[in-house]
């Protein structure tokens, strides 16, 4: 396994505008965040509500709110903002990855950012990720992160993998990613206009990709989790939540 590290666009240099300039425009903003609106707020819906499933969630989300723009006038996280330096950089970082994964011509690829929190259980789970991955898929979200466990009505496999309809991931710290994927993303996320982990359920959605969440999880989303201050994300805008509880993915 060859490990690379990849930090090919850092905030100051996304600052000074070095990369491709970034144009914010409130209209794609819009245009990305209608095919998944929904489901944000359907998994905050259900995460409020218990053990409901995501399903039921969303399904209360599409009949309470249906237009963005409704939406957005209860959850103004929702609605159009500038990206942070911190967060262009994350999403060309992201990017340059499935490049090079592309390149590769590998099958999939690891993709972590520099905040999972590795534990006793880490090498243990990852090895038998790998081993009893499903038959066919584009992404598996192996780390989590913000108290986002599979629930009830997700089809598993191989006891350890979620199948998540409609298709969105937990964050963007940690996940496998198939080549084929990538392939899709690079030519639908050319140019930022969610951060990069919303951008990812907007191509998941736009692909219908196939898409599974691991339990138990791998490793920790650090910054999430609270083990130490987020620095990268600062102006990280996902759902609104309450203190983390304690789960299996922030154990």
């Amino acid at each position: 396994m060859a490990l690379q590290f990849v930090a090919d666009w850092p905030p100051e240099m996304v600052a000074r505008e070095i990369v491709p300039p970034y144009r914010f425009d409130p209209a794609r903003w819009n245009d990305w965040m209608a095919p998944v609106y929904a489901t944000f707020l359907g998994y905050a819906i259900a995460q409020e509500n218990g053990n409901m499933p995501w399903t039921y969630g969303i399904s209360m989300a599409r009949r309470r709110f249906r237009t963005l723009e409704a939406a957005v006038q209860v959850a103004a996280w929702l609605g159009p903002r500038e990206l942070s330096p911190s967060e262009l950089s994350c999403y060309h970082n992201h990017l340059a990855a499935y490049e090079r994964i592309v390149a590769s011509g590998k099958d999939f690829a690891l993709v972590v950012e520099d905040d999972i929190v590795l534990l006793e259980r880490s090498v243990p789970i990852l090895r038998r990720t790998l081993q009893s991955q499903p038959r066919q898929w584009d992404v598996v979200d192996i780390v989590g992160g913000v108290n986002m466990a599979p629930r009830g009505g997700m089809p598993a496999v191989n006891a350890m993998f979620y199948r998540v309809l409609p298709p969105r991931d937990r964050t963007s710290c940690g996940y496998l990613i198939s080549r084929r994927f990538c392939i899709k993303v690079l030519e639908i996320l050319r140019e930022p206009v969610l951060p990069i982990d919303w951008a990812m359920s907007h191509a998941m959605a736009r692909t219908q990709a196939v898409v599974y969440w691991s339990y138990p999880t791998a490793f920790v989303h650090g910054s999430k989790a609270g083990h130490y201050p987020e620095t990268v994300m600062r102006n990280d805008h996902d759902m609104p939540q309450r203190p983390p509880a304690v789960r299996h993915e922030d154990a």
